[in-house]
């Protein structure tokens, strides 16, 4: 019998009781054998639950054990990059393929190097309620069709692909 078929039963005990005509012992007898049927279907819910809250528990543990070994090898592939990087360009070279792996030098996009004490104009300036900071989008724009921004330098970086 499913829980809320249960508690449809109590419903009707609780009819039989406004019957007059309906006898006491009847009522215990319906009444005993719905709780025990009802207690046992609660008692296994509850440990349905019980049993639920330990997987989310130790879900949430494997969680933060995860992130940690993530961070871990993000920090080393960074680390393993920037020294590929650096004995690429010591060595000049721009390129190394191999059958299995190609790793290259290669020139990241243009993005804007705003100076410590620059005094970016007006309209390259995004207003947030309680600062200002410069619009770098826009003065990417301005700097690649040939504009001067007073304060801002186009930049061109470098980064290592690896496919």
């Amino acid at each position: 019998m499913k829980l809320y078929e249960m508690t449809q039963n109590y419903e009707e005990v609780w009819q039989l009781l406004e019957n007059e005509d309906v006898d006491v012992q009847t009522i215990e007898d319906t009444l005993s054998s719905i709780e025990d049927a009802f207690d046992a279907k609660i008692e296994s819910i509850g440990k349905f639950i019980l049993h639920l809250n330990k997987d989310a528990e130790f879900i949430k543990s494997e969680e933060d054990r995860l992130a940690k070994r993530r961070k871990a090898l993000e920090g080393k592939s960074d680390w393993l990059k920037k020294y590929a990087f650096d004995n690429m360009t010591i060595a000049g070279k721009d390129k190394i393929k191999t059958p299995i792996v190609t790793v290259a030098i290669q020139s990241a996009s243009p993005s804007v190097e705003i100076k410590p004490d620059a005094k970016i104009p007006r309209k390259f300036m995004v207003v947030i309620p309680s600062q200002k900071n410069p619009d770098k989008k826009a003065i990417l724009e301005a700097l690649k069709a040939g504009e001067k921004v007073r304060g801002a330098a186009l930049k061109q970086t470098k980064y290592l692909r690896v496919r």
